[in-house]
């Protein structure tokens, strides 16, 4: 539990996140995206338009990859990513 305290706080440090989707070829596309909030590890959002390359691949194939750092640290999660355009 300790490592998931200290992805957490890691998270809330963090002013920015690095976010690979799949593109349509089956390769992996990484930008770095500003953070606006984060619930602990599992949910964080991240500042992008709807009409961009990233949202795209996201509404075709929802898997990601989140690397987070600071301090000379980095976490690096995988998961699934759902479009919001209500915040």
């Amino acid at each position: 539990m300790e490592i998931i305290a200290k992805a957490i706080e890691m998270l809330a440090k963090s002013n920015e996140i690095t976010l690979a989707s799949v593109n349509e070829n089956g390769y992996p596309i990484i930008c770095a995206l500003s953070k606006i909030k984060s619930e602990g590890i599992k949910k964080f959002w991240v500042a992008t338009g709807l009409s961009s390359t990233k949202v795209s691949h996201f509404k075709t194939n929802s898997k990601a990859s989140a690397c987070f750092y600071s301090g000379g640290n980095s976490i690096t999660l995988m998961g699934k990513v759902s479009v919001n355009q209500d915040y």
